[in-house]
Parts: structure tokens; C-alpha cells; sequence
């Protein structure tokens, strides 16, 4: 199991309003979000679904009554409703089309709505295994890269060069820098492994600047609209719909002109 709680969200104050909306102590409602997340470590899907539990269950699980109704309030939990295995599927169907969803996610939605659950959103993006993985192989190469700046030091020691580092370091760091900026202007946050290749590829065919603008303007453009028809991040920059026409300067479809049979001439 592998949980990440950052050092601030014990002063964060989404916990504060749970912990007043439960009646207990900051340090307590604590307790209860990381019970939550524990229990979606371990019976929940990747994505931080988990089948066929409901608000009732999980509160009787971790022992607070009313603990996921101030998560749902707060955003850090989302009750799915089961609907009928066909509905399901036509309503994922349809969202597919709206938000231009891959085959994966339309599955993975139509799974959700036909058993019913709770998800934990942005739950990609602070536990489970994706998470883990990540810090894990951040260890791994770090540990390489000592490796290799060591044995190149010696090389260089032997061969008399300079040790100097170069610029190549900083210029990956200012990459990463960049590519983080892009993301946090995007206005959904899903995925974000797959959403930081899908930008780092984007940015081997268009300029950082253009980037940025055109993900900004996007941003501008869902904004006060319902995220649930917003397209995953990775979605959108892997089918470059960053060159798409804003709608707001898109054309009305012409009307044709329309034949008044009484005014025309047969003659």
C-alpha cells in the first residue's frame, strides 16, 4: 500500500470544513481522509473507483457518520449512481462523442454507471500504485545519473579534461518547468502521466509559447462551464485540438435562400 499526504493538508482548508462538518478535530477528520484513501488503495480501480460502495458503507467502515458527505462537499469524493448496463453504455456513448473520449475512458465510465460506487477525484494524481511508481523510478534515476556523473568524473580525472557540468541538466529542468506550467493553465486535471507525454509531445512540434497561449485561451473558453465535458488533458494535446477555431469565432452555418413560389415568374 501506498499513501502520499502532504505535510500541509493538516492546515488545508478543505479538512478544516470537514472537520466542523463532522463535529471532530482537525486531527481526527485527518485520520478519517486517510482511512478513505486507504480503503480505496485497497479495493479500489486505478483511477480511485470503487464498485458498488455508497456514502452509507464507507462512513460505517471508517466509523464517522457523515465523513463523505463532507468529502463530496469539499470535492474530494463523488457518489456514482448505478443506472441500467444499457443506459450505461448509450450514455457513454454519448459523452464519448461530446468529449471526444478514447475507447478506455468510455469503458471505464460505462463500468462506473453500471455498478454504481464512489470515486475519489484527482485521485491519479496523490495515491496509488501510479504515484508510487513514480517516486520509485524519480529513485531509480536519480541513482543512475549519480552513477553515470561519477564514472564520467573519473573518465575525465583520468583523461585530464575539465569536470565542469554542462548546460544540459538545466535545460532538461527548464523543460520540466514548462511542461508543469502547461498542465496547471489546463482547465481539467486527469491523468496526469499521461497528460505530461502528451504535452512533452506537443512541444516537439509546436513553440512553448504558442502552447501555453492556446492553452490558456481554452481554459478561458470552459470556463463556468460543467468540467464533465471537458476532455481529458492528454485527449486534447495528443489530437492537437490546441489548432482547433475557438467557438466563439466560428460562423453560423449559411441559410439558404428560401423560394416563394408566389413571387417567381413561370412564364
Amino acid at each position: 500500500m501506498w499513501i502520499k499526504v502532504r505535510n500541509e493538508l493538516r492546515h488545508s482548508p478543505k479538512l478544516i470544513a470537514i472537520s466542523i462538518r463532522t463535529g471532530v478535530s482537525p486531527l481526527e477528520a485527518l485520520g478519517a481522509v486517510v482511512n478513505a484513501w486507504m480503503i480505496a488503495d485497497a479495493h479500489g480501480e486505478s483511477n480511485g473507483f470503487i464498485p458498488f460502495a455508497t456514502f452509507e458503507s464507507l462512513d460505517t467502515q471508517i466509523g464517522l457518520i457523515g465523513l463523505c458527505n463532507a468529502m463530496e462537499e469539499v470535492g474530494w469524493l463523488k457518489l456514482v449512481q448505478k443506472i441500467d448496463a444499457e443506459k450505461a453504455i448509450a450514455k457513454s456513448k454519448a459523452l464519448k462523442q461530446a468529449r471526444e473520449l478514447d475507447d478506455n475512458e468510455a469503458g471505464m465510465i460505462a463500468r462506473q454507471w453500471s455498478t454504481g460506487g464512489v470515486i475519489f477525484p484527482e485521485y491519479l494524481e496523490h495515491n496509488g500504485s501510479t504515484e508510487k511508481e513514480r517516486c520509485q523510478n524519480a529513485k531509480r534515476n536519480q541513482k543512475s545519473r549519480n552513477k553515470k556523473k561519477k564514472a564520467k568524473s573519473q573518465g575525465n580525472k583520468k583523461n585530464g579534461k575539465s569536470d565542469t557540468p554542462n548546460s544540459n541538466a538545466s535545460v532538461t529542468r527548464e523543460e520540466k518547468r514548462r511542461i508543469e506550467i502547461i498542465y496547471k493553465e489546463y482547465p481539467r486535471k486527469r491523468a496526469k502521466a499521461q497528460a505530461l507525454k502528451a504535452i512533452t509531445k506537443a512541444l516537439q512540434k509546436e513553440s512553448y509559447e504558442l502552447l501555453l497561449e492556446k492553452t490558456k485561451a481554452f481554459a478561458q473558453q470552459r470556463k463556468g462551464k460543467d468540467p464533465e465535458f471537458t476532455p481529458y488533458p492528454a485527449t486534447w494535446f495528443n489530437r492537437e485540438h490546441y489548432h482547433d477555431e475557438p467557438e466563439e469565432n466560428k460562423k453560423p452555418e449559411p441559410k439558404l435562400p428560401t423560394l416563394n413560389i408566389n413571387e417567381h415568374d413561370w412564364n
